[in-house]
């Protein structure tokens, strides 16, 4: 519907009221959305004198049908409503303006739009009597000049306009930065522009870094304008070298926190693989392994990763177990998610030719900890520790640069030394130990035989390749074990209940384990996890052999008279030992080398086993088959325990 101007002009001016049909009202479908409103004529910098005729021109619309558009100047007389249910409506008004206006005052006539619902909308047009020559005021409350910002950042924005007669256009440009933003202004005297808290302005993780300028540009209807500027700095996203992850799922212990792996493709993009002991365990990223000199980040508000001072721990995964971390330093943000822990490894490099296929699996000692025997024929071999026998399938441990293992680092260095070493890697904390190794463990100490004569030690046996054992007679007082006869490095010790290894003499001297009641005692440890046990052990009822002999193929044969003693002591009736022994293949027998323990030179009461170089020799058992060469054998008669020590 479009009216004739000259009829409404008097309708205005005799304040009559026109009616078209009623709103239509949906009760089923509430309608929450105001209508709009176009206002394009006068047209700005139009200016008008007493006396003239003022057509204002436009539409409103309404998603669900208008109500009425109102146009008011209540000191010219104008008071006119329209009533129309149609989504869109042409606004044609003409207004005469009074021959008394005082020119000196902001004349402003005001439409207001109701839709069916009464939801609302207005507008001012004001009529310019021209002269106006005063530019607008801009006032930049923010960004501050010189603000510094990292990409990805938010930018809040907060600029306010004034005019002295009316507003028309205001535009906010970072140009550099990729932000345009503009507002129109009709009528209004003031006006703020506000991007702050949620719809700041996000700068891309890809902004050029270096100054940028935040331009602010506001026109009147006059064409009067006024531009101003703050300066903007970007910097560059610090490239941490690493990156760490400390918490209570390994005590707050930064020393000992595991590195994270940095992205090939992305250096600002850290993983880790972490088991968390607890439920929502708090967690920290650091830069360094230090408190002094880390950077740490913690948790804002909005649960993202920060470095404010202060900020609260970030929280983890909302149950136990192992997930791998992934930490954006870009975009501050990390994620979580659960894997299955590692059940195999392998040891794979120059030692042995980098066959994959023939790679050694390691012994998982526990969940976490995984060891294995590697004997190095040259210092510094590489090597990586792999999930897999195949390099299209496999997860690779390398490098971290510092002495642990990070997740597609590059190789590993062996020791400096060529030898034999027990290498052992700890998926959890991502750390990585080489020991110089023996086969061999022996106890010294006032509660044993030997005292701390360190050429005197007493051999211990085995359970497993990490897991040493020793039943036996201890003295009230103190032990520890060498692996070299002579030589006080390496030893194992006692530190807060847990085995210590001391790899040099200028490492620190660990503790003792302690025997406060002379009697026979199982001391079992590992080597690996640090776990160990003392407990008393009844050997009330144990018989006491008059000797304890080896008999078999391997030492000349299986008949009476064949038996090759072992030898005991006072203070240790029920360990056996022989050294020196050569073990050689029998020509009449295959070149066999089997042997078996018996005692008192007769079968009533003998001992066998499949298992070679140590094991449990069973009561009446299979024979022990032993490659040819020359050994100390030992034997415990109350265990069964045997080790053979080439």
């Amino acid at each position: 519907m479009k009216f004739n101007n000259k009829l409404w002009i008097w309708a205005g001016l005799f304040g009559l009221m026109t009616t078209a049909c009623d709103p239509v009202i949906d009760d089923l479908n509430p309608d929450i959305v105001a209508p709009e409103i176009s206002i394009t004529g006068p047209a700005e910098g139009d200016s008008f004198a007493p006396g003239d005729e003022v057509t204002i021109t436009g539409s409103a619309m309404d998603d669900q049908g208008l109500g009425s558009i109102r146009i008011l100047k209540e000191d010219w007389g104008v008071d006119t409503t329209f009533l129309d249910s149609a989504a869109n409506f042409n606004i044609s008004y003409a207004i005469t303006i009074p021959e008394n206006v005082d020119l000196d005052t902001r004349q402003v006539v005001s439409i207001t739009v109701t839709d069916g619902a009464t939801n609302e909308v207005s507008t001012n047009v004001v009529i310019n009597f021209g002269g106006d020559s005063e530019n607008p005021t801009i006032a930049i409350a923010a960004p501050v000049d010189s603000t510094e910002v990292f990409p990805g950042d938010g930018l809040e924005i907060d600029v306010t306009v004034a005019d002295n007669f009316a507003l028309s256009t205001l535009s906010v440009e970072i140009p550099g930065l990729e932000y345009s933003e503009t507002r129109s202004m009709q009528g209004l005297t003031a006006f703020s522009f506000e991007a702050t808290g949620d719809n700041a302005f996000q700068l891309p993780l890809q902004a050029d870094t270096g100054y940028h300028t935040l331009d602010v540009t506001v026109t009147d209807i006059n064409g009067n304008s006024a531009t101003s500027s703050v300066t903007i700095y970007v910097k560059p996203l610090p490239e941490y070298e690493a990156m760490y992850m400390v918490g209570a799922f390994n005590g707050w212990d930064i020393a000992n926190a595991p590195q994270m792996t940095k992205d090939a493709n992305d250096g600002f993009v850290f993983t880790v693989r972490v088991e968390f002991t607890e439920a929502n365990q708090e967690f920290k990223f650091v830069t360094t392994q230090d408190w002094g000199t880390a950077v740490a980040f913690g948790v804002d508000a909005d649960g993202n990763p920060t470095t404010a001072g202060g900020a609260p721990n970030l929280v983890g995964p909302p149950s136990a177990g192992l997930f791998e971390i992934t930490f954006d330093v870009k975009n501050l943000s990390f994620s979580y998610e659960e894997v299955a822990a590692f059940e195999n490894l392998y040891a794979v490099g120059a030692f042995q030719g980098w066959d994959i296929a023939a790679s050694p699996e390691m012994t998982k000692v526990s969940d976490d900890l995984f060891a294995l025997r590697i004997t190095f024929t040259e210092g510094n071999q590489e090597f990586k520790i792999v999930n897999t026998q195949d390099w299209d399938t496999n997860d690779e441990f390398g490098t971290n640069g510092d002495g642990g293992v990070v997740l597609d680092g590059p190789n590993i260095p062996g020791p400096a030394e060529a030898g034999e070493y027990l290498v052992i890697i700890n998926t959890a904390t991502l750390g990585l130990e080489f020991r110089t190794t023996t086969n061999r463990v022996l106890m010294v100490g006032d509660a044993t035989a030997g005292g701390w004569d360190n050429t005197a030690g007493t051999l211990a046996f085995r359970n497993s390749d990490f897991e040493y054992t020793y039943t036996g007679y201890f003295s009230a007082g103190a032990f520890k074990f060498l692996t070299n006869s002579g030589q006080w490095a390496p030893q194992y010790g006692n530190i807060d209940g847990s085995v210590f290894f001391r790899a040099t003499e200028d490492d620190p001297d660990p503790g003792t384990w302690n025997i406060a009641t002379a009697g026979y005692y199982t001391f079992t440890m590992n080597v690996v996890t640090g776990e160990n046990t003392l407990v008393s052990y009844d050997a009330s009822g144990a018989t006491e052999y008059n000797t304890m002999g080896l008999i078999g193929h391997g030492i000349g044969g299986w008949g009476d008279g064949d038996d090759i003693q072992m030898t005991n002591s006072d203070f240790e009736p029920h360990i056996w030992t022989i050294t020196g022994q050569a073990i050689s293949g029998n020509p009449d027998e295959d070149n066999a080398t089997d042997i078996k323990f018996r005692a008192n030179g007769t079968w009533d009461a003998n001992w066998g086993e499949t298992t070679s170089p140590y094991g449990v020799g069973t009561p009446g058992g299979p024979n022990l088959v032993v490659p040819e060469g020359t050994y100390t054998i030992k034997f415990n008669d109350l265990t069964g325990h045997y080790v053979i020590i080439e």
